[in-house]
Order: C-alpha cells, then structure tokens, then sequence
C-alpha cells in the first residue's frame, strides 16, 4: 500500500526520473522510475512512466508488463492505449486493434485511438476499413498530420506494386472524400 511507503523516496524516484526525460536520458528516467515501482508497486504514475519509457526505448515486451499491471489496478482510456501501443510495437497487431476498439467504445472521438486503430487495421490488411478510420480520425482532430501520411502510406504499400488504379482511387478518396 501507499500509505506504508517512504512518500519522501517515491517523490524523489518520480521528479528525478522526470528530470532525466526532460534531459532526454531516458535509460536513467527508466531507473529511477522502476525505484518507484519497487517502492510502491501499485503506483500508477511509476508504473505509466515505467511503461511510456520503454515503448519509446522500443522494448515494449518490457512496457506490457507495466502497462498490464496499471490496467489492473485503474481500468482508463489513456493506460488502454498506452498498453495497445505496446501491443503494437511488439506485433500484436490484432490485440492492439481490440484495445483502440475498447477505447473508441468509451470515448468514440478519441483521435489517438482512432488513428492508432487505423494503423493496426492497416497491419492486418484490413485497407478499406483503415481507410475509413483514418478518415474518421482526421474529421475528429485537426492535429492528426502524421495519420495522413499513413493513410498515403496505404495507398501505395497496399495497392501501389500491384494495382496503380486502385492507389490512385484511393488517392482520390482520400483528397474528396
């Protein structure tokens, strides 16, 4: 429990891995932030900071372990997608589409679960519905611009080696809706 651990130890663990992502040394971030978890094993915010740091460190085997465990203890939108992106980057291209489709259920205009939908549902092949996400995705936020370039990603890594017909149509659904 909380409320039998040292707050003064955590506190410092928290702002000193802190520290270290603002100075972009994440493997000492890591460090720090993995004290808190054995401090507090329940933390929340340790075990999200654990689980971010890892995924940007591409050892997202490593980040589902902690995103799994903050899933446990507080079911929200946001540790959802944290741990979808793990999934993600580990492959799990089908367990991560169920995740972003959970998110979506709760909160239907959430655009980084939209967009990261539409990504999976790309990897899987699945380029008429990721279509339809990404357009989805952009009509939802504004601030979507890397999805556009997936979504033109599609176009030709789908369509483009064996049917330049059909990239260039969904070239054109995309610019006309």
């Amino acid at each position: 429990m909380l409320s039998d651990v040292d707050t003064n130890a955590l506190e410092q663990c928290m702002e000193q891995g802190n520290e270290y992502l603002q100075q972009k040394k994440p493997q000492q971030a890591l460090l720090y932030f993995n004290s808190a978890v054995l401090l507090a094993p329940e933390h929340i915010e340790a075990l999200i900071c654990c689980a971010e740091t890892l995924i940007n460190l591409n050892r997202a085997a490593e980040a589902a372990v902690y995103s799994r465990r903050a899933l446990q203890l507080r079911s929200t939108p946001n540790i959802l997608i944290l741990h979808a992106k793990a999934l993600y980057q580990m492959g799990e291209y089908n367990k991560a589409l169920d995740c972003f489709e959970r998110v979506i259920t709760k909160e239907p205009n959430n655009p980084t679960a939209l967009g990261q939908r539409a990504l999976c549902l790309t990897q899987v092949n699945r380029y008429d519905e990721a279509l339809e996400a990404y357009q989805h995705a952009l009509a939802c936020s504004t601030i979507i611009t890397l999805y556009v370039y997936w979504l033109w990603e599609i176009c030709f890594q789908a369509l483009l080696p064996t049917n330049i017909a059909g990239a260039r149509s969904y070239q054109q659904k995309i610019v006309h809706g």
